[in-house]
């Protein structure tokens, strides 16, 4: 694993009873290990390597949805965060172009593979970024209202992950086709 919180590691609660910066680091967590399984997939089935690339890019979806409806708007309240929002939103932009992209590869394309190895590299930047100079200004700025928030980012996140559920059982996703 390459991304190590601090932030994530000196919170101690469990995901239902959780400040924002636990949750948003949680999800950090997942989805960095679901790229260190894609990368040892690399040499397994296709099969594989799509299931693992229909979750990571899923997870992104939800969370980065969830930080830009949320947590994003709060916090840029606060003039000195405003330009780390800027950027996470740069970031997240980047993200999302990234997702369309692979949404049109076929897992057996040369280009898959490293389009997700690119995808990770931006995602674990943005994580570092997030963790290690975004959360310390937000902890400082916002500790009084981190629960709340936690408690909205946390049900909207169950809303989006039932809807995305529902997406994706009644989707066909070909084998042959591209990844989505």
């Amino acid at each position: 694993m390459r991304i190590h919180s601090s932030t994530s590691a000196t919170r101690g609660k469990d995901l239902f009873g959780n400040d924002a910066l636990t949750l948003l680091s949680a999800d950090h967590q997942s989805v960095t290990e679901l790229f260190d399984l894609f990368e040892a997939a690399l040499e397994s089935s296709s099969s594989e390597q799509k299931s693992l690339c229909v979750k990571i890019c899923g997870e992104l979806e939800i969370h980065t949805h969830l930080e830009e409806e949320i947590f994003y708007p709060t916090i840029s309240q606060d003039a000195k965060l405003r330009p780390l929002v800027t950027e996470a939103l740069t970031d997240h932009a980047n993200v999302k172009a990234q997702i369309q992209k692979i949404r049109n590869l076929h897992v057996e394309d040369p280009q898959f593979g490293s389009s997700m190895l690119q995808l990770m590299d931006d995602v674990e930047k943005h994580i570092d970024e997030e963790e290690n100079v975004m959360f310390a200004e937000v902890e400082k700025r916002f500790s009084g209202e981190l629960d709340a928030l936690g408690l909205q980012i946390a049900q909207r996140k169950q809303e989006l992950s039932d809807h995305m559920s529902t997406s994706m059982s009644e989707s066909n996703i070909s084998k042959d086709g591209p990844v989505f």
